[in-house]
């Protein structure tokens, strides 16, 4: 169980820094605007970062189902 939770956070935290990375530079599509009272950044801020999130729970939740024989990933896909 904790080799899934460590498994998630790798590849959470390497696919946001990776996406945050590419898609501040490249990609438009999945930049904040700067209209808005609230809004305080100076440049373009990406916002994906659920992405690397849920690959991490996909991740997680395979190797439970594969490596670990344990129903425990049906509790992670109803809790999420």
């Amino acid at each position: 169980m904790l080799a899934a939770a460590i498994y998630s956070f790798i590849v959470a935290f390497f696919v946001d820094g990776w996406s945050v990375h590419y898609f501040g530079r490249h990609g438009k599509l999945f930049s904040d605007t700067f209209e808005g009272p609230q809004k305080f950044h100076l440049n373009p801020t990406p916002r994906n970062g659920g992405l690397g999130i849920f690959l991490g729970f996909l991740v997680s939740a395979t190797y439970l189902w594969i490596f670990q024989k344990n129903n425990f990933f049906i509790l992670l896909l109803i809790a999420s």
